[in-house]
């Protein structure tokens, strides 16, 4: 018969606190940080930020391109 004990403890809730350790938390960090990144990505706050940064850079560009267009239908007078 098999033994009715588990032989690992499964997936259990664990208290989330602090790491006082700089190096500890250093080392959690660089094995969390491929998935932490991954899920920014897809966060709506994520996408927002981009879609602004896009935004801007066009709307800059566009403010320019008035500016240039302005300034020679103004020097043809």
């Amino acid at each position: 018969m098999a033994s009715s004990g588990k032989k690992t403890k499964g997936k259990q809730k664990i208290e989330i606190k602090i790491i006082k350790n700089e190096d500890d938390r250093l080392i959690s960090f660089s094995k969390r940080r491929t998935r932490i990144y991954k899920k920014s990505l897809s966060s709506p706050l994520y996408v927002v930020v981009r879609f602004f940064l896009l935004f801007s850079y066009q709307l800059v560009n566009l403010i320019r391109l008035v500016i240039r267009l302005l300034n020679l239908s103004l020097n043809a007078f």
